[in-house]
């Protein structure tokens, strides 16, 4: 039985992403990829020439996964566990929320993406965004996690100070 490995970076995360796109564009196990399409909740995306390429969490948020492992592991009785992709993915990625404006050139991508094997979308689909690597400094989420870490520390005089202040915030 093949070990299953996270991520352990953005750049594991793209390269699986460019593996998927290759495999689901002819390569060895296509044909379950495709099957698999409509069942893909959590999708991650990268911005490439001026799109989007895609990658189902299960897929990209494991180690040298391959078609044939995806598919055999995929389902609910398989090894690949979407709540722990999610859970390491998300410190990388951003959930594009639909007050973004990226967000219906994103869904409307990835219907295009789908549709391009037959298949549509889950209903329940979120597409979440890599940040680009050339972008300088700390992302919001970042930012948020890491205040997070701080208010956790904080007296509970201290958190009812700092709420009054957001509140006031607006």
């Amino acid at each position: 039985m093949q070990p299953i490995t996270l991520v352990h970076s953005v750049d594991d995360v793209k390269t699986n992403i460019s593996r998927f796109n290759r495999l689901i564009n002819g390569g060895s196990g296509k044909e379950r990829l495709v099957k698999l399409l409509s069942h893909v909740q959590a999708w991650y995306a990268v911005e490439k020439d001026g799109g989007f390429e895609f990658g189902p969490s299960k897929f990209i948020g494991y180690k040298d996964m391959t078609a044939d492992l995806y598919a055999d592991e995929a389902g609910s009785k398989g090894r690949l566990d979407g709540r722990v992709t999610e859970k390491k993915l998300s410190a990388w990625a951003t959930l594009i929320a639909e007050d973004d404006p990226r967000h219906e050139q994103a869904h409307r991508a990835l219907s295009q993406f789908c549709a391009k094997y037959g298949a549509f979308p889950n209903a329940r689909a979120k597409i979440s965004i890599f940040q680009d690597s050339s972008d300088e400094g700390v992302n919001e989420m970042e930012k948020v996690r890491a205040l997070c870490v701080l208010i956790k520390d904080l007296s509970d005089e201290a958190r009812q100070e700092l709420r009054k202040r957001i509140s006031a915030l607006g």
